[in-house]
């Protein structure tokens, strides 16, 4: 999928135990931890709906 012209690749880890370690990567604009209901503007629509499937338990859409 395509976003902004870039490929759009959302994955979600569901963590419990964990450190943090920043790595520059040209890959990657920006890494952070956000909640749910405060996700940063340029979030894609595709990764707000993987979330929203989630999060509010709704059925997996089959297309992306």
């Amino acid at each position: 999928m395509s976003y902004l012209g870039v490929n759009d690749y959302p994955i979600i880890y569901i963590i419990s135990n964990f450190s943090l370690e920043s790595v520059y990567s040209s890959e990657i604009e920006q890494s952070g931890w956000f909640s749910y209901d405060n996700l940063p503007q340029m979030t894609s629509p595709g990764t707000r709906r993987r979330l929203d499937e989630y999060f509010t338990k709704s059925p997996i859409a089959e297309s992306w």
